[in-house]
C-alpha cells in the first residue's frame, strides 16, 4: 500500500468512527462501502504497477537484475505511461548485461518521450558494450552538457574512438577532462590510464609515460601501470 493509499484508509476510518457515535447503521454501511472502494482502488493497474516498482527497486538493491527486469517488464504493461518504470526497466536491461534488448527499449522510450539525456546515455553504453562505437559516439557528441556526468561521457566517448583505432580524437577527448586535479577519483584515473594508452599507440612515449607516473604516484597497484611504465622506459631508452 503506497502513502496515498494509507491517507485514504485512515481518513475513511476516521469518519467512520465520527459517524458511529450518532448513525451507527450508517456508519457501518459507510464502513463496508469504504472497504469495497478501497479494496477496487487497490487492484487498478497503476496501483499494481506501482507495487511492482517497489518490489523492482528491491531486488535492483539486492543485485536481482534479471528477476528486476520480469517484475518491471509486468509493471510496464499495466502501465505504460509511468516514466519511472520505463527508464528503470532500460537502466536493469543494462545492468542484466541485456544490452540489445536495452536498446530496443531505449529507442522506444524516448521515441514516446521525446530527448532523455540520462536515457541516451546508458543507450550510448549499450551500444559500447555491443562494439557498435559509431552509434554511441553519435549519441554522446550530442548529450547536452552535465557537470555530474560530464568526466562519464568524457571516458566513453574517447574510449569509442580508441576501439575505432582512431587515437588522436581518442586524445583529444581525453584531453578535456580535468587532468590538472590533485585530487585523483577513479574516473580521472581512468581517463589518465586510457590517455597514456592512446599515447603510447601513437608512439608518443614521453607523454604516455608521463601520464602512467601520476597514476603510479596515486596508486602503484593500479592495473597493470609498474609493467607499462617499466615497457615504455625501455622503448624510450631504446630508441
Amino acid at each position: 500500500m503506497n502513502t496515498n493509499g494509507c491517507c485514504l484508509f485512515i481518513w475513511l476510518s476516521i469518519i467512520t468512527t465520527a459517524l458511529f457515535v450518532y448513525f451507527p447503521i450508517t456508519a457501518i454501511t459507510v464502513f463496508f462501502l469504504s472497504i469495497v472502494i478501497f479494496w477496487y482502488w487497490a487492484k487498478t493497474p497503476k496501483q499494481r504497477a506501482n507495487r511492482k516498482l517497489q518490489r523492482a527497486k528491491k531486488s535492483c538493491r539486492k543485485g536481482s537484475f534479471s528477476k528486476a527486469v520480469k517484475i518491471l517488464t509486468e509493471a510496464r504493461r499495466l502501465d505504460p505511461t509511468n516514466r519511472e518504470i520505463s527508464a528503470l526497466l532500460g537502466l536493469t536491461l543494462y545492468n542484466a548485461g541485456k544490452f540489445d534488448a536495452a536498446i530496443l527499449h531505449f529507442k522506444y522510450f524516448l521515441r514516446k518521450r521525446g530527448p532523455d539525456p540520462t536515457a541516451q546515455f546508458i543507450m550510448a553504453k549499450c551500444f559500447y558494450e555491443t562494439k557498435k562505437y559509431q552509434e554511441a559516439i553519435k549519441i554522446l557528441q550530442h548529450l547536452p552538457e552535465n557537470p555530474d556526468r560530464q568526466l562519464q561521457i568524457i571516458r566513453l566517448l574517447g574510449a569509442c574512438f580508441a576501439a575505432e583505432e582512431q587515437h588522436e580524437l581518442a586524445i583529444n577527448v581525453f584531453k578535456t577532462a580535468p587532468l590538472s586535479e590533485e585530487y585523483l577519483d577513479e574516473e580521472l584515473i581512468d581517463i589518465h590510464y586510457n590517455l597514456a594508452l592512446a599515447y603510447k599507440a601513437t608512439k608518443n612515449y614521453e607523454s604516455a609515460l608521463e601520464h602512467l607516473k601520476i597514476i603510479y604516484a596515486h596508486d602503484i597497484a593500479y592495473r597493470n601501470v609498474s609493467q607499462e611504465i617499466i615497457e615504455l622506459e625501455n622503448e624510450i631508452n631504446e630508441g
